[in-house]
């Protein structure tokens, strides 16, 4: 199953995660110290028909700012983003395939990622960025939204502050450790398989998430290896650890939810083991 150890976003990432600690059956937690308080909310940042449960939505009424990975209420995040997120010194994905290779992904992109009118437009795009959105195409659902995004259109018709735990920029950098050419090889080795596993796999994901089933996510991405395990440190727990004072720092100001994607709450280095270094107690809510 090549293909779904390739979905940067949310599988890898809490696979990494998982590997490190007992999980709670909790996305919705608790911080506080003293008269300071934050909701932590775990996320998935593209999803089926998603939709904030009542508890998330009260959370987040009861708090006076949103805080995201990012800031995606920037209005220059998006361009920002394209430009980090093609590839350098003006390479494409001929520099690093075979001409038979490009050929079989250029033709399974043009079938299958309907978002992509022509490969032409993406054969510049970074590969982690690419397999991303070929990972998407798999979704058996029409209407795809992230957690993120919800939260961030709840906030803004609230007027609520909004801003992010790191940069664009440096969001990217993180995913940048991760050799190009061994995320085009996984590429490659996957399209050549059948993907009605990956799309059961992505399903029965989708439920256990929804379930705030924890436990049975970390079964799921126990059965999927990936040679992605080396690049941990950088693609998580270094961030983690470079959000704590940004954190803190936000919650002297006011009552703050923090959404982040759900493999940050969990394991040794996760969010909520760091804060409880820090003298915070952290709970699970939901």
């Amino acid at each position: 199953m090549k293909y779904f150890r390739l979905y940067i976003p949310f599988l890898l990432i809490m696979n990494l995660a998982f590997a490190q600690s007992e999980v709670e059956n909790a996305l919705l937690w608790k911080a506080s110290k003293g008269d300071q308080e934050a909701y932590l909310y775990g996320t998935i940042h593209i999803s089926c028909n998603a939709e904030l449960s009542p508890d998330v939505e009260k959370a987040l009424n009861d708090s006076d700012g949103l805080i995201l990975e990012i800031d995606m209420s920037d209005p220059s995040l998006q361009m920002r983003m394209m430009q980090k997120m093609m590839l350098p010194n003006g390479k494409d994905a001929s520099d690093f395939l075979t001409n038979e290779e490009l050929e079989s992904l250029e033709e399974f992109v043009n079938e299958n990622v309907k978002m992509i009118p022509d490969f032409a437009m993406v054969s510049n795009m970074k590969p982690i960025f690419l397999s991303s959105l070929i990972t998407q195409s798999l979704l058996n659902c029409k209407n795809q939204t992230g957690y993120d995004q919800l939260l961030l259109q709840k906030a803004q018709q609230q007027n609520m502050p909004i801003s992010g735990l790191e940069t664009i920029e440096e969001q990217i950098s993180a995913l940048d450790s991760i050799p190009h050419q061994k995320v085009y090889n996984e590429m490659i080795a996957s399209i050549e398989e059948d993907q009605q596993e990956d799309i059961k796999m992505l399903d029965k994901m989708m439920q256990y998430y929804n379930n705030a089933n924890l436990k049975g996510l970390k079964k799921l991405f126990d059965e999927s290896d990936s040679f992605l395990n080396d690049f941990t440190d950088i693609a998580l727990d270094k961030r983690n650890k470079n959000w704590i004072p940004v954190i803190r720092e936000k919650m002297n100001d006011k009552k703050v939810f923090i959404a982040f994607g759900a493999a940050h709450l969990i394991g040794e280095n996760g969010v909520v083991e760091l804060l409880k270094d820090e003298g915070y107690k952290v709970i699970p809510l939901n």
